[in-house]
């Protein structure tokens, strides 16, 4: 019994082998974390709440048409103003607006309003990496 017992501790390491990640690992979970941080279009929290809207708001963010994604966002809005994805989305589509507008005026009140969606939705989604994205943009821009 004792025969048997050491040969099974010595054909054995002291740490089982599938504890220990494969060399590189760790970069590579590294970077994709960092690609849901910084990508905006990965969302898996986003398209169980409304994939039409938001599918339809990234095409339009895609195409450039700023003033029709948020006419779109704000009536999305309407009818769930706590939605943090159409919040930060709104946020982002008025910074674009304002940084096509001329007028200084025009300007800094587009991206007053973009900062307090920004602002809303973080409050309704504290843990959603692209509202802590769009809100330190916004910050930036207005200065405070």
């Amino acid at each position: 019994c004792d025969g048997i017992a050491a040969s099974l501790a010595l054909s054995q390491p002291l740490v089982a082998r599938a504890s220990v990640p494969p060399r590189g690992t760790g970069l590579a979970v590294g970077a994709a974390l960092l690609a849901l941080a910084v990508n905006d279009h990965v969302r898996p929290a986003d398209s169980a709440k409304a994939p039409s809207v938001i599918d339809e708001a990234d095409t339009l963010f895609e195409a450039n048409s700023f003033a029709a994604l948020a006419s779109l966002l704000r009536t999305a809005l309407a009818s769930r103003p706590d939605d943090a994805a159409l919040l930060w989305r709104l946020g982002r589509a008025l910074k674009k607006l304002a940084d096509a507008e001329k007028a200084a005026p025009a300007k800094q009140a587009l991206v007053v309003e973009a900062l307090e969606l920004a602002d809303r939705a973080l409050a309704a989604d504290e843990a959603c990496a692209p509202c802590h994205k769009w809100y330190a943009i916004l910050l930036s821009d207005v200065g405070a």
